[in-house]
């Protein structure tokens, strides 16, 4: 018998799944301590575990947002984690059994140096699992300036938490999700979940967990009669959404089925007008009892609602709101277990006409039942507890020098201590990847591949990639699949190409996870319908070609650069002022939301302000100031030909009377005195010295007005040069393109804006790559 700790994020979405786990331990003899919020301690005593409270706030976690939620984890961690840790020394658990998500569970582990096993609710994500472009929706839900404070807050309490207890600093809050433990439980099946084949032998797959919730006692399901049911509920975090109840209302009301609609407890019925006389709505539903009824679930696409809905074998509309659901509707949809909406506001038509087709469609419930089959084959509760007991007793078993610790690691650091292990363990290992260092199970059986190889081997194979995508850019292959979906030898044919090479580029696409092909049939999957089709307002852009054929030779001769310590070719010859004319258009569609902020942040958008753009490129923040207010000039300083079209584009829009250009090079153009209220100088310090940035930033302060406002926007390097990884890889494009550049540190960017007169300095996070830096002529 072994005694164990849990710590999991307060939310019904996380916790639920965790208690049949609980319950089935504590029925094998395991003693468990269950640290939780007051809501849930009837939830967690019910499983035969002790309830301990943890001391801290946490009611604003059902709001909507990972970066929030992030931050109000870190407090609790740095608050209560001296008290904690004292407490636990006490008690000498022997594993840790934590929510994926719940950062506290993993500097436990890391802290009291006993195993860690992850429950996990959600998908599986790890880099490379799941495409960059979806993990975007895991962040939004938080008004852009609360974000902001909570994401400089949780990185300053991360760090203070790693230097305090030597465990891993998080950097973002998507962290909390790429996590990683000894042992990983997912409540999923392979079937479900994305790319399985991609992970390592420490996940097990034990399909959901779902027990009746001493809660759902309390509310007795109403009689629903002999008619189909339609179930509609948004979760317990997203279900604020008025509007979409009363369009439900309008989609369903007279229709010869039953609807069934739980409107989350902050709702008040009442405000949402009259009820049609076919439908029934209460604040709280039990949902497994009606989902033995349902005919469909029309769903936000929770996990949990997701899993519940597929075991009781009812196929799903989905609505995504946020978070992971986007996931969830991506692989409803993949495996025709229902129908995925895209629109954000569904209209009335759209919910009926999708719902009947759903109720119609006999193929998706025999596509629903294969899913559910997967899920009772996982095994459940039962064989998650086997798992984490075998875990455990081969753990206590084993010679500590193989044991594979590091249930903080997200970026390798783990794998690293597992290579290094590998000469030592010499013949205490067996080949189970649990207990072996993954390099040397890798070599016997090959079947958990070492991450760093793995990791290595993508990277090094980049360039395949790159290719593969800058083609399909040129060639248009996924605008010819936005005219209807077609086989590889009708694409070849629309985009007058062999069809064996038509076929190569479609498998990449597949591969990639940007296209869908089912009995040989193409379609452009979420991501390539975003980015790689020309007219979406997210298109990549056809520069991509340009750019990629002008870098290439550049980056082939890396290592004589190395060398020589002089860049590949000088700032104005003609290879570089091609590189410029492909990069600029990208920076200025990429930048423009940062652009707008800065004018807005800086109360632009009022007054008369005279504004000096400093390598402004396509004019970015000069349009940014001039769309915003009618009454602001403004002055671009750029190389001749960057300012044409500039100028051009300006002309586009409407603003050309209000602009103005300064034609030069930046080391030596004279920008006048006490001219301008503002200037920016953007993505231009990393080009050059700290000395050259001194010279072009105090010729800067003498062009602006006493008092006079400066944004620059930078790739800022932490202090001590451990992190952002994108930050830090940037520095090798400045060795490649610049004599003296470099990313900067905040500390130098500080020291930098001192030195030339300016004071004031505060650092803003503007986009995932780029800081807003303010300072005021001293």
């Amino acid at each position: 018998m072994s005694k164990a700790v849990v710590f999991c994020t307060p939310s019904y979405g996380h916790i639920n799944q965790t208690l049949a786990i609980v319950e089935a331990l504590t029925q094998r003899g395991e003693q468990i301590i269950y640290y939780g919020t007051e809501r849930f301690r009837e939830d967690i005593e019910a499983t035969g575990a002790r309830f301990r409270l943890i001391p801290f706030d946490f009611s604003p976690v059902d709001r909507p947002s990972l970066t929030l939620l992030a931050c109000l984890l870190a407090e609790c961690a740095s608050t209560w984690l001296p008290r904690l840790i004292d407490e636990l020394r006490r008690e000498a658990p022997d594993y840790v059994l934590m929510d994926s998500v719940c950062v506290i569970g993993r500097y436990v582990a890391a802290i009291l140096d006993i195993p860690a096993i992850a429950l996990i609710s959600i998908f599986v994500v790890q880099r490379g699992t799941i495409p960059f472009v979806g993990l975007t929706s895991l962040v939004e839900g938080a008004r852009s300036a609360e974000a902001v404070r909570a994401l400089l807050r949780f990185r300053r309490l991360s760090r203070e938490i790693a230097e305090t207890y030597g465990v891993e600093r998080l950097s973002l809050p998507i962290d909390l999700v790429y996590s990683r433990a000894d042992l990983n439980i997912a409540f999923t099946s392979e079937l479900f979940q994305l790319h399985p084949e991609r992970l390592d032998g420490t996940y097990r797959f034990i399909g959901p967990c779902l027990t009746v919730r001493p809660r759902d006692r309390g509310h007795a399901l109403p009689p629903l009669g002999d008619r189909p049911v339609v179930y509609v509920a948004l979760g317990t975090v997203f279900n604020r959404d008025q509007g979409f109840f009363r369009r439900c209302f309008e989609a369903f009301a007279g229709a010869d089925f039953t609807v069934v609609l739980s409107a989350g407890a902050p709702t008040d019925i009442a405000s949402l007008g009259p009820i049609p006389g076919n439908f029934i709505v209460r604040n709280y539903i039990p949902q497994i009892e009606v989902l033995k009824r349902a005919s469909v679930f029309i769903s936000h696409g929770g996990t949990n609602s997701a899993s519940e809905s597929l075991l009781n074998r009812v196929p799903m509309v989905v609505c995504p709101q946020g978070a992971d659901q986007f996931f969830v509707a991506r692989r409803v949809h993949e495996l025709g277990a229902g129908v995925w909406i895209r629109e954000r506001r569904p209209s009335a038509r759209l919910l009926r006409k999708t719902t009947e087709r759903v109720l119609a469609d006999g193929r998706m419930r025999d596509r629903v039942a294969e899913i559910s089959a997967s899920f009772e084959r996982a095994g459940g509760a039962g064989r998650g507890a086997a798992e984490i007991l075998d875990f455990v007793a081969r753990r206590r078993a084993a010679p500590a020098q193989v044991r594979d610790r590091g249930a903080l690691s997200s970026t390798g650091e783990r794998e690293g201590r597992d290579v290094a292990q590998t000469d030592r363990a010499g013949a205490a290992w067996t080949a189970d990847p649990l207990v072996v260092p993954r390099s040397v199970a890798y070599t016997l059986t090959m079947s958990a591949p070492d991450p760093v190889f793995t990791k290595l081997m993508s990277l090094l194979d980049s360039l395949r990639v790159q290719s593969a995508l800058v083609t399909v850019l040129e060639l248009r292959l996924c605008e010819h699949l936005d005219r209807g979906p077609a086989t590889a030898a009708e694409v070849a044919q629309r985009a007058g190409i062999a069809e064996r090479a038509a076929q190569a580029l479609l498998d990449a696409l597949v591969a990639l996870d940007l296209v869908q092909v089912a009995g040989g049939v193409y379609r452009n999957g979420p991501g390539a319908d975003a980015y790689l089709v020309r007219g979406r307002p997210r298109y990549l852009g056809d520069e991509q070609v340009g750019l990629f054929r002008a870098q290439l030779p550049i980056w082939s001769r890396l290592g004589d650069i190395a060398r020589s310590g002089r860049p590949a070719h000088a700032s104005d010859s003609p290879e570089m002022l091609a590189f410029w004319t492909y990069l600029t258009p990208l920076i200025a569609r990429w930048s423009r939301p940062i652009a707008v902020s800065a004018v807005r942040t800086l109360g632009l958008d009022r007054g008369e302000p005279q504004l000096l753009d400093v390598g402004g490129g396509m004019a970015l923040y000069s349009l940014a100031l001039l769309e915003e207010n009618p009454r602001a000039r403004a002055t671009q300083a750029d190389w001749p030909h960057i300012n044409a079209r500039a100028r051009e584009a300006v002309r586009a829009a409407g603003h050309e009377a209000r602009f103005d250009r300064i034609d030069g090079d930046l080391r030596t153009v004279d920008f006048g005195a006490e001219r301008f209220d503002v200037a920016v100088v953007s993505n231009i310090m990393h080009q050059g010295s700290p000395a050259a940035n001194r010279e072009l930033l105090g010729r800067v302060r003498r062009a602006l007005r006493p008092g006079g406002q400066l944004v620059v926007v930078e790739f800022v390097v932490d202090d001590g040069r451990a992190s952002p990884p994108t930050q830090l890889l940037f520095n090798l494009d400045m060795l490649v393109h610049t004599r003296e550049g470099k990313s900067y540190e905040r500390g130098e960017i500080e020291r930098i804006l001192a030195d030339a007169g300016f004071d004031g300095t505060r650092f803003v996070p503007g986009h995932p790559v780029s800081t807003l830096i303010f300072a005021r002529r001293a």
